[in-house]
């Protein structure tokens, strides 16, 4: 994705001296280190651990800009009549501690949203549908299997429950179930409808955040299913041209062809219904906090 924007930028918000805003990215490339002005009141930092999944959100973002660090990107746009932050990584999973720091140092965003694809462990969950995570819990050896349960204000509770959508428990794995059986037993031990494979490091952060993050799912694994051996190899690259050759190989193989087609349509789709939703969260979002900012003003200028 080129690093290009619009002439049009927001406004520049109040930082420390000298202080850059994209100062916490490490190694960024000189060409990339020019600053736009930035608007104050960032309503959401959205962090997908995929650079996949954030595809469709990016897609309707105006007045674009794209930054480059190391390990992950900074995308800086207006999302209808709010500024948003979107951050992905540059290949492989997001560091999530790290590119969270990023954005709360540099824009100290109201929320951080983790925002991604998950795998179904309940068996009435289906592909495309997005849920809201209430709690998470790591899965595996070396993570705890204690509960965390997020903080989520009352009237988003109240907008879910309106909008029919799930709330659920989130396992955070490590590595993806080799097999049916293994999913199961997930679901089992720690009674969660979902899956992912953020690992220690969003439930951490999420246990020291509680106030402030959200975490939403679009199910791109069925309950029946588990992770092809195409997307497996294909995310296993570390490089640019080690994922080419991948997918490449992917296709060449015997019937490789519509499995690896089947992969990306289904990205696609799933990109698509977690930035619908997303939109609809931001509004909320802004709604809400438009809703307490006006209480605590006529609290405090009562007539």
């Amino acid at each position: 994705m080129d690093a290009e924007g619009s002439n049009e930028t927001p406004a520049r918000p109040n930082l420390p001296a000298n202080k850059s805003p994209l100062s916490h990215l490490s190694n960024m490339p000189a060409a990339n280190r020019s600053q736009p002005a930035l608007e104050p009141g960032y309503i959401a930092g959205v962090l997908f651990s995929r650079a996949y999944e954030a595809g469709g959100l990016e897609d309707a973002l105006a007045e674009r800009t794209v930054f480059e660090g190391q390990s992950f990107r900074v995308c800086l746009g207006r999302l209808g009549a709010f500024p948003l932050i979107i951050c992905y990584p540059r290949i492989g999973a997001l560091p999530f501690s790290n590119a969270a720091e990023a954005l709360s140092h540099g824009y100290a965003p109201r929320w951080m949203i983790s925002a991604g694809f998950a795998g179904a462990l309940d068996s009435e969950l289906g592909v495309g549908e997005v849920v809201a995570v209430s709690s998470l819990c790591g899965a595996g050896v070396s993570l705890p299997e204690e509960v965390t349960r997020l903080e989520i204000p009352a009237e988003l509770r109240e907008w879910f429950r309106e909008s029919k959508l799930p709330s659920v428990r989130l396992a955070c794995l490590s590595q993806p179930p080799v097999g049916l059986e293994e999913k199961r037993h997930v679901g089992e031990r720690t009674g969660a409808a979902i899956y992912d494979c953020t690992g220690p490091d969003l439930v951490q952060f999420c246990r020291s955040n509680l106030g402030s993050t959200l975490v939403v799912r679009v199910v791109s694994e069925a309950f029946d299913e588990v992770p092809s051996p195409e997307a497996n190899w294909i995310e296993s690259q570390k490089s640019w041209a080690g994922r080419a050759g991948a997918i490449i190989g992917s296709i060449l193989r015997k019937g490789g062809f519509k499995a690896t087609w089947r992969l990306f349509e289904r990205r696609l789709m799933a990109s698509d219904q977690l930035a619908r939703f997303i939109v609809k969260l931001i509004n909320k979002l802004a709604d809400i906090g438009a809703t307490g900012e006006s209480a605590l003003r006529q609290a405090e200028n009562p007539t």
